[in-house]
């Protein structure tokens, strides 16, 4: 039986210890274990009064506080996890748990939460599943983690990969650090030339190392050029028409409809069957997030490349 009947014991320099039953969890290691781990939290979501959002071992709620009843709400959703936690013998991380308030009022609504009357610690950023969130997102203190994190891998590479051909250390680049700076940047990659320029600077530090070539003469533009690398900046671009063309061709199982839909305006010189209809933004906050912009960019392409009939062919014509 997988799960039934099941003992552990420890050996150390040829000795065993007396076998212990097992009463809990799934074997480590196994195809089944995460199967069996996602139909054992199923219904941890049942009875909650507000969003809730589950990745592996990962839950955040979150809810709009317009009003104490709305906080009330939440700390109500929130116990209720804690005592389907109790229930099934599932410990929350009080460390790692934490509140944050994402607003960019100077007096918001800021109340206590607590698990098991142990008040959860405030915090202003927090990283979540690799993204660093801040209060009032804003997407610094994550440019400033990742491009630090990507330096750190590529000055390890320098150290390690010096005398390395340069085919090398172009495929070094691109598996090793560039992913560092590209993860998620449909979500975050920013639209201020200071921050632009940080990551910007981290490919050109790159470049330098490819083609060992450090004079000030030594343009950067004509190196990336003689590698084929691309701009950050373009990537991004192409990242986010690509993701939004799968959203259009329902590759995901997300309803688009709550976020792009398609213009009823007539057909212009500047307008095309698959033009979107855009967003009215007030802020660079939202004006600058995935759907306003990646809309934007859509509605800017020829239609051509908006009616290709794969991804392949989307990607192909950009």
């Amino acid at each position: 039986d997988f799960l039934a009947n099941r003992s552990q014991f420890v050996t150390f320099e040829q000795v065993q210890s007396r076998p212990v039953p097992v009463t809990s969890g799934v074997p480590q290691g196994s195809v089944l274990g995460p199967v069996l781990f996602l139909v054992f939290i199923n219904d941890i979501t049942n009875n909650i009064d507000c969003n809730i959002k589950l990745f592996a071992d990962d839950c955040i709620l979150y809810k709009t506080i317009k009003n104490p009843e709305d906080y009330l709400m939440l700390s109500s959703s929130l116990n209720k996890i804690v005592e389907w936690c109790n229930t099934w013998q599932m410990t929350i991380n009080n460390k790692k748990s934490v509140c944050m308030t994402v607003t960019r009022k100077k007096q918001p609504y800021n109340y206590d939460y607590s698990i098991n009357d142990s008040t959860l610690s405030r915090v202003s950023e927090h990283k979540y599943l690799g993204l660093t969130l801040t209060s009032e997102l804003r997407w610094d203190a994550h440019i400033a983690n990742v491009t630090s994190a990507a330096l750190r891998k590529l000055f390890f590479l320098r150290r390690c990969s010096r005398l390395a051909p340069q085919n090398t250390k172009l495929f070094a680049y691109t598996t090793l650090v560039r992913p560092i700076l590209e993860y998620a940047s449909t979500v975050w990659f920013p639209h201020s030339i200071t921050n632009i320029t940080r990551l910007e600077k981290v490919q050109r530090k790159a470049l330098r190392f490819i083609h060992n070539k450090y004079k000030h003469s030594d343009s950067p533009t004509d190196l990336a050029a003689s590698s084929g690398l691309p701009s950050l900046l373009s990537r991004a671009k192409e990242s986010r028409l690509k993701f939004l063309y799968q959203l259009l061709q329902n590759t995901y199982s997300i309803d688009v409809s709550k976020y792009a839909s398609f213009s009823q305006s007539r057909q212009s010189r500047h307008k095309h069957a698959h033009t979107l209809t855009e967003y009215a933004c007030r802020t660079n906050t939202l004006k600058h997030s995935f759907f306003p912009l990646a809309i934007s960019e859509w509605n800017q392409l020829d239609p051509s490349i908006t009616m290709s009939d794969s991804l392949s062919s989307f990607t192909s014509r950009l």
